[in-house]
């Protein structure tokens, strides 16, 4: 029976490695863990392709998409909207939906709802990347109808940083 390891567990184990070497960047073991929440009024002016600055996190942050939430707080319920959740990071590329792919944020009905990352295809839920530089994370809109002034939506953003 052989014993295998991950990318972290080769780093730790004290067999293989001197003790500095088994220091991770803090990206994945040693970094702290935060929570980012931002809100979005909608004025009534939105359309199709807008970009919402959500917050702008630190060269070396990871937005941990599974961890991550969308809630709609929708005055009556027949409004419909899609959103892309991506960064602005142009050391690589400008990833519209690096964290989570065009998504339905549709009340159905119901007022307030909670929806979770969409990133099945998304790079960053199967690879977590890592931001190069100082950069915002985005939420673009697409198939917007009926949101109105006062219609809010609230963003959980958890991300990995070196503490």
């Amino acid at each position: 029976m052989a014993t295998l390891y991950t990318d972290v567990a080769t780093k730790q184990n004290s067999y293989l490695k001197t003790t500095a070497e088994r220091q991770d960047d803090g990206s994945k073991v040693s970094g702290d863990l935060l929570l980012a929440t931002v809100t979005y009024t909608f004025d009534g002016t939105e359309a199709d392709a807008d970009v919402i600055n959500l917050v702008k996190l630190p060269e070396g942050a990871t937005v941990v998409p599974h961890l991550c939430q969308i809630i709609a707080n929708f005055d009556t319920g027949d409004e419909t909207l899609d959103v892309s959740i991506g960064d602005d990071d142009a050391t690589t590329a400008v990833d519209p939906d690096r964290y989570s792919v065009l998504q339905a944020i549709d009340a159905a009905g119901v007022t307030v709802e909670a929806f979770s990352f969409s990133f099945a295809t998304a790079a960053a839920g199967l690879t977590p990347y890592k931001l190069q530089a100082n950069s915002w994370i985005q939420a673009t809109l697409a198939g917007e109808a009926n949101t109105a002034a006062d219609d809010s939506i609230t963003f959980l953003i958890a991300y990995r940083a070196q503490s």
